[in-house]
């Protein structure tokens, strides 16, 4: 399964078929039963995740306790934020489903990278295009949600108002 996921991702493009043969050989296969904790929000990074079956939950801890942010399919990846920075995990993520996975191992590719290793190198420069695709993403809809914000805002300034002058 993973060599069809791995083929499929926008992660890996520009890689030709001879790399990708070798980029499998890098993975360690995990597999988690429905409902499973792959990770806790605040673990350390054990490497970038390739979902290539199942579906897993994005689950974010807050003040009000744990929220679903998203759901993903596969086949996908996760893990990219601690993966990059070298920091704990961001979110918890959950099997929903039986989930079969392969784990590029942190420091393995680190090691890659410091070798300066073509494929390391492709990976890294097509996570950071997705990334600043996803930022932009992001920045949009925190714009979007200001302005909804603000208009919520003007409008409850205004009830306010008419309540005091008219009350």
């Amino acid at each position: 399964m993973l060599p069809k996921t791995v083929s499929q991702l926008e992660i890996f493009q520009g890689l030709d078929e001879l790399q990708i043969r070798e980029l499998l050989g890098w993975f360690w296969k995990r597999n988690y039963p429905a409902l499973r904790i792959i990770y806790k929000e605040g673990d350390p990074s054990e490497g970038l995740f390739i979902l290539c079956r199942g579906d897993v939950a994005v689950v974010k801890n807050s003040m009000r306790g744990n929220f679903r942010m998203a759901s993903l399919k596969a086949p996908t990846f996760f893990g990219e934020v601690s993966f990059l920075t070298r920091g704990p995990h961001t979110t918890t993520m959950r099997a929903e489903t039986d989930v079969e996975a392969g784990v590029l191992p942190k420091t393995f590719f680190e090691e890659r990278l410091r070798q300066h290793d073509p494929i390391a190198m492709q990976i890294v420069v097509n996570l950071a295009a997705i990334c600043a695709k996803r930022l932009a993403r992001a920045d949009e809809e925190l714009a979007l949600a200001a302005g909804r914000l603000t208009r919520f805002e003007r409008e409850k300034d205004r009830r306010e108002h008419r309540t005091t002058v008219f009350g």
